[in-house]
């Protein structure tokens, strides 16, 4: 979706970063609006594909397929350890980032937010992701509520 026309491009996909929607057109000057540029660049469509995959993974409780996005792949067996599988009663799952959540061009943590069906608050799958060999990983994720 293209950041200031709200139009889809098929680079990326909507975020919202430091509590603007970046579908809704955003200072372009911000370091909000670089963030958006990074996400709708090759790389950055490659890290919302491994961060969106994993939170996936985690919220459908598949420790097989979530290891294919770890850093450490026997990670994803503790990770989804207790979890039952949720992903069909999701009603959303949008990326959350804020731009200080950036620790460098190859490590950014970020949170897709999403509701379950039938429940009024909202949660979170938080993740760290990591370039690693030219790949993004994910460090560490987890579930908030």
């Amino acid at each position: 979706m293209d950041a200031n026309s709200g139009e889809v491009t098929g680079k990326g996909a909507p975020a919202i970063i430091d509590g603007e929607l970046t579908a809704g057109g955003i200072d372009r000057t911000t370091p909000a609006a670089e963030f958006a540029d990074f996400l709708k660049s090759e790389d950055g469509i490659a890290f919302q594909s491994t961060a969106y995959q994993a939170a996936k993974a985690l919220l459908s409780a598949n420790a097989e397929e979530l290891s294919a996005y770890m850093a450490e792949p026997s990670d994803a067996v503790r990770a989804t350890r207790g979890l039952t599988d949720i992903l069909g009663s999701i009603d959303d799952l949008i990326l959350v980032t804020g731009i200080d959540s950036i620790k460098s061009e190859n490590e950014i943590s970020v949170s897709y937010r999403y509701s379950v069906t039938g429940e009024d608050s909202l949660s979170y799958v938080t993740m760290a992701l990591r370039k690693i060999d030219g790949v993004w990983k994910v460090q560490w994720l987890g579930i908030e509520k």
